[in-house]
């Protein structure tokens, strides 16, 4: 191993890419798998094995091109959860008007019969369509890189945090103004706020919190949970003025 480990690593990131035939990879992600192949390949007369270097070979291919397509996809993914948030807070995409974030114990979709949380499980709804179209159009006002719709809904649809569709009820804004409802008057010399109801994606809020380091949470009735809204009314309750 000592002698002949420099060359044979050499050698073989030689060979691994050739093999991966000019496809763009990490340095990181190569080396880290060249290294215990071409200890592999120092030991391959020595060791009592029955595993062939070619094989082993192969399946370090496959899992330098699997494991490139996954970090390409989570830094992709990443720039768009980046977006949402900086959108967010630029005023572009509206808090229940455009996405929601519900605590819930209980969650079920098109794609997940029914999962039971044991304490309220922060949950995002996301409005696809014109949060997608925000994102292309601020990618193309920053000179960022956009993902293609297709692939971008590919992206999400095969994310971990990714939980199904399911049909949401949103209020309409328009310009961040809310819309009334002037065929719904609610009994106060006033109308009810308009509504839509549009299919949209889920996502596990917390995984992707975890995963991509972003807020996009404010302090309202819809995402604080009954202990945070309990102290707010307490608070509210022991204050000099209204």
């Amino acid at each position: 191993m000592e002698s002949s480990f420099a060359a044979m690593f050499r050698q073989t990131c030689i060979d691994l890419a050739e093999t991966l035939n000019g496809q763009p990879i990490e340095d990181r992600i190569l080396n880290n798998w060249a290294v215990p192949l071409a200890a592999y390949r120092c030991l391959e007369t020595t060791l009592r094995i029955n595993l062939p270097y070619t094989h082993l070979f192969d399946i370090t291919v496959r899992g330098i091109r699997t494991q490139n397509a996954e970090c390409k996809t989570s830094s992709e993914l990443g720039n768009f959860w980046n977006a949402v948030q900086y959108l967010i807070a630029q005023g572009e995409i509206i808090e229940s008007g455009d996405y929601r974030i519900k605590y819930l114990q209980f969650f079920k979709s098109d794609r997940i019969q029914g999962i039971h949380w044991q304490e309220k499980h922060p949950v995002l709804f996301l409005q696809k369509t014109r949060i997608f179209m925000l994102y292309k159009h601020n990618g193309k006002n920053v000179g960022d890189v956009v993902i293609p719709e297709e692939s971008l809904k590919y992206y999400l649809e095969h994310s971990k945090a990714f939980l199904g569709e399911k049909l949401v009820h949103y209020r309409l804004f328009n310009k961040g103004i809310v819309v009334y409802d002037k065929d719904k008057p609610n009994g106060k010399n006033g109308y009810m706020e308009a509504e839509t109801v549009q299919r949209s994606y889920c996502f596990d809020y917390q995984k992707l919190v975890e995963t991509f380091d972003i807020n996009l949470e404010r302090a309202n009735s819809d995402t604080l949970d009954d202990d945070e809204k309990e102290k707010m009314k307490k608070a509210e309750q022991v204050l000099p003025f209204q």
